[in-house]
């Protein structure tokens, strides 16, 4: 369970700031005209799905914990 806990909280932290990165990077590199190594739009997907499957992974470890919680 600790170690589940772990894994969702460094997924959903981890994206968290680097899609809010992305999304500055997009806005502010537009303005300045950078080129960017790595498609913003693809990146900013992939983090947000990591996102949800953190979150994902925090609901279910939750209901998991509340029966267990509930058994006992």
């Amino acid at each position: 369970m600790t170690l589940g806990s772990l894994g969702q909280g460094a997924l959903f932290a981890y994206s968290a700031w680097m899609l809010l990165f992305t999304d500055y990077a997009a806005v502010a590199g537009r303005t300045a005209g950078w080129v960017m190594p790595e498609n913003l739009a693809v990146a900013m997907v992939l983090h947000g799905a990591a996102v949800l499957a953190g979150a994902t992974m925090l609901r279910s470890l939750l209901r998991t914990y509340v029966r267990l919680a509930e058994s006992v």
